[in-house]
């Protein structure tokens, strides 16, 4: 893709998964959002003064918006890429109940994707 701008990341590879449950091997194939999400879904219960474990065991429920495949896509370029977690690291749909499994929040947990509107009907 040509632009002239953009909100680029540099090191997104660099993560810390024993933190977050998740096993070195399986974040090979982990798509950065996924990784992103974890990250500042924890700053975000920090900076709002929740403790993540008093929520623990909690009705909380976690709604999200998002879209597109662009690492899967990339990934896929090599069949050689593909291992047992290349779903559960890629498919949309796991990322609001990978924070809820991680967070152990017991609420309604969705991920909701209609392109362009994800995160507005998320939040309705």
């Amino acid at each position: 893709m040509n632009t002239k701008w953009g909100g680029f990341l540099e090191q997104v590879d660099k993560f810390d998964p024993q933190f977050f449950g998740i096993s070195p091997r399986e974040t090979q194939t982990m798509d950065p959002q996924q990784r992103l999400l974890l990250e500042l879904a924890w700053e975000a219960l920090e900076d709002a003064g929740q403790p993540p474990e008093e929520l623990a065991g909690t009705p909380t429920g976690v709604f999200m918006g998002i879209s597109s495949f662009d690492y899967y896509e990339l990934i896929a370029q090599n069949t050689s890429n593909f291992t047992t977690y290349t779903g559960t690291g890629n498919l949309n749909c796991i990322n609001a109940n990978r924070l809820s499994y991680f967070f152990d929040f017991l609420g309604p947990s969705m991920a909701i994707d209609t392109a362009c509107s994800s995160s507005l009907v998320a939040v309705h």
